[in-house]
């Protein structure tokens, strides 16, 4: 084993010769001695070939999954990129690890360094804009030799820094120093990085509350558990349990979280069996069709992903389900939220464990088994590596589970992530370019107006229900409303038609199954079971009647009424709580229906607020609309035409913020002595002007901000507390977590 060796290479140059003459004899090493003054041994030996002493081997610059050095563990050359060419977002917490060896010698301890993080602007000019320390414990030893698996599997044997979200966006260029505990040099290295892109999680929350049975599966003659009363998860709750897929995907630290309208209550146990492997069972199908309404009826939005927050304690068969552009499970389960919103992106499972139907283009990354992610994977939040071997893409039922190449690839530029662009090219030439795509109807929306294309709101009649065995239709809900027609599912051998007086066909739109993806198994597209189906036919009239029909002929009709839809004499009362009490008269047929919809741009697009209300009154809760003035309006359906009623404006005090704590988690167990994320989730607040954050560890205060890093305490039970002061008010959060000391300790150890 070689000595270990320390300090500058240019003063250890008797060192150097003390042991080529124990190779060589001492004779020969005083004559090179002689020939080798201080200038030639500084410019040839140490200058010109590093590997005599501490150098940087290489820089991984990483978000959640990244190539480095691909050709060490990839055997497939297709399936290896170039060093840091897996794409890289704006705004995204990110790490660049950087790769350490020692002299061939010895190995040389107490390595640190810094990092210079430079943005390019007007197209060539570099900027320095921030030089970084490296994360705890700051020093890495350098090997002369260390083998690819241990070295990048652990990031205890590099030297890490963390660009923070904010300093991270355009073209950057980062140099890293090495130094010595004396900030004598060793090396330099440079990397620059393209993070032009901007995505962002954008998820609209449906917050579900529960008052019902215990279970659907009652066994005869054991008493039956009283019902369990529930209340609905808040906004907060959906950001925290959406910390694993900010950190996976592709997106920038900030995401966009909405509340699509008041509290969804819901009766139905969803412990039912399933209709079929990998399918739905028929509570989980009503509660999808219940929360398609409520998407329905928000515009159909394709620029998010809507998600229906469940109570935690409420019965459950499996995790949760979704289908396109929309998911559900309960709250605080952050892996299946992230599976779930998969689908709403549209991916299939993929193959690995119960997975029933799988993605056929999922490629297979050598030598590891399927569903491997294919590349090293970072967690951001704990420094945790995701090792290919050991870790199945999150679409699969195999775990661990982390971002893949594959879906990484697929989330670039996706539609529901908003994807922007961020160059620093001269504005003439973005002027320039926005002028070749400018759409004079859709202004005053630049730069980018063909974006909203897709989600151009048109008058349609939404027709929804389930396609029982046998494919007889059971339509559960017509509406005419104005949303987005895109439905994301496959279209069947069904048509919905609008007919007028004589039959003629007025209007039609094929009958789309929106796929149930359930949580917990795989997914078998079987037509022997019952589905969920969803169809937008354009409402050019009132027309007659609505049909469906098939090759067998009509399979249902729904006649228009003799006297259409009304609904009139609209009130709202403020409640003390800072709820708004909406009452209404109507008429719409023996079996009516109710939706409420809010705007704030003067009703130039309008919001969900309630759905499936069949009294004459709702009790909008304090959470669902946002504050300032609003307007509200009340739909009217009877199964056939909808009527809109006027609208009432109302005022919506503001409220003190909701809050929760996005790392750590309630009950982690960390490593002592670590860099510790500390990351706040307060929606709806602009937090470097509106709020104060205290962060509060074991009584003391550590540190303040959405965002922060400490080092982890020592090995013990801690409690974390969360403070936020705005001008509305105040809010607090808090979790527990331990810490453990790691055996072996740091790589310094």
């Amino acid at each position: 084993m070689a000595p270990e060796t320390h300090g500058d290479p240019t003063t250890d140059r008797d060192d150097w010769l003390a042991r080529l003459a124990e190779a060589l004899g001492s004779d020969d090493a005083r004559r090179v001695a002689e020939v080798l003054p201080r200038r030639v041994w500084d410019d040839w030996a140490v200058e010109r070939f590093r590997f005599w002493w501490v150098r940087a081997t290489g820089m991984e610059v990483t978000q959640s999954i990244q190539h480095h050095q691909a050709h060490q563990h990839l055997t497939d050359p297709a399936d290896r990129g170039a060093d840091n060419s897996v794409r890289l977002v704006a705004g995204k917490t990110t790490w660049v690890r950087v790769y350490v060896r020692g002299g061939i010698f010895g190995t040389v301890h107490g390595v640190t360094g810094r990092l210079r993080v430079q943005r390019r602007i007007l197209g060539f000019l570099w900027v320095d804009v921030a030089t970084l320390s490296p994360l705890a414990p700051g020093t890495v030893r350098a090997r002369p030799f260390l083998d690819y698996a241990t070295e990048r599997g652990n990031v205890a044997h590099t030297l890490n820094f963390r660009v923070p979200p904010e300093t991270f966006w355009g073209n950057v260029r980062m140099t890293v120093t090495l130094t010595d505990g004396a900030r004598r040099e060793y090396d330099t290295r440079t990397v620059t990085v393209d993070a032009t892109l901007r995505q962002t999680l954008r998820l609209r929350g449906i917050l579900v509350s529960y008052n019902g049975p215990t279970t659907a599966n009652a066994t005869p003659g054991i008493p039956t558990p009283p019902p369990l009363n529930l209340a609905a998860p808040s906004l907060a709750d959906l950001q925290a349990t959406s910390a694993r897929a900010l950190r996976a995907m592709p997106v920038q630290a900030w995401g966009s979280f909405t509340q699509a309208g008041a509290t969804l209550a819901w009766t139905r146990p969803l412990d039912d069996p399933r209709l079929n492997a990998g399918g739905c069972s028929a509570n989980w199908n009503l509660l999808l069709n219940a929360l398609t309404n409520r998407r329905t009826a928000d515009g159909n939005r394709t620029d998010v992903v809507y998600y229906g927050l469940l109570p935690s304690g409420i019965p459950l068969g499996v995790p949760g389900c979704g289908i396109g552009g929309l998911g559900s499970a309960v709250s605080g389960d952050q892996g299946t939220l992230l599976h779930e919103i998969g689908h709403g992106y549209g991916f299939q499972h993929t193959p690995c464990g119960a997975a029933g139907a799988t993605d056929p283009s999922y490629p297979t990354y050598e030598p590891y088994a399927p569903a491997s992610i294919g590349e090293y994977g970072l967690d951001t939040s704990t420094g945790a590596v995701l090792v290919p071997g050991a870790t199945s893409d999150y679409m699969s039922y195999c775990f661990p589970q982390w971002m893949s190449l594959y879906q990484h690839r697929r989330l670039i530029q996706h539609a529901r992530l908003d994807p922007r662009w961020e160059n620093d090219q001269p504005w003439l030439d973005t002027y320039r370019e926005w002028r070749k795509y400018r759409v004079e109807e859709d202004l005053p929306y630049p730069p980018d107006p063909w974006r909203r294309a897709d989600m151009r709101a048109q008058q349609v009649i939404s027709v929804t229900g389930v396609v029982h065995p046998g494919g007889r239709p059971e339509v559960l809900t017509v509406a005419r409303v104005a949303a987005s027609t895109q439905l994301d599912g496959r279209r069947t051998g069904l048509t919905v038609s609008l007919r007028g007086r004589g039959g003629e066909v007025l209007a039609q739109a094929p009958l789309v199954r929106l796929t149930t993806h359930g949580g917990g198994c795989g997914c078998d597209d079987d037509d022997t079971s019952s589905y969920l189906f969803q169809a937008f036919v354009p409402d050019v009239e009132i027309g007659d009647a609505l049909t469906i029909d098939g090759d067998a002929g009509e399979l249902w009709v729904r006649h228009a009424p003799e006297e259409p839809a009304e609904v009139h004499h609209v009130t709202a009362e403020p409640g003390d709580d800072g709820s708004t009490n909406l009452r209404w008269e109507a008429h719409a047929g023996k079996e009516p229906e109710f939706w409420v919809q809010a705007t704030q741009d003067g009703g130039r697009t309008w919001d969900a607020v309630a759905t499936g209300v069949t009294g004459d009154g709702v009790v909008v809760d304090a959470g669902a609309l946002p504050a300032g003035a609003v307007e509200l309006r009340v739909l009217a359906h009877d199964g056939f035409t909808t009527a809109v009623s006027e609208t009432v404006r109302v005022e919506v005090p503001a409220r003190a913020p909701s809050v929760a704590i996005m790392h750590p988690v309630d009950d982690q167990t960390l490593p002592a002595g670590g860099a510790l994320q500390l990351w706040a989730a307060v929606p709806g607040v602009d937090v470097g002007r509106d709020a104060e954050i205290r962060w509060v560890l074991d009584g003391h205060e550590v540190a303040a901000g959405e965002e922060a890093w400490v080092e982890a305490p020592e090995a013990g039970a801690h409690k974390l507390e969360l403070l936020v002061r705005t001008g509305d008010g105040e809010a607090a959060a808090g979790v527990t977590f331990t810490t453990v000391a790691i055996e072996g300790g740091s790589e310094e150890s």
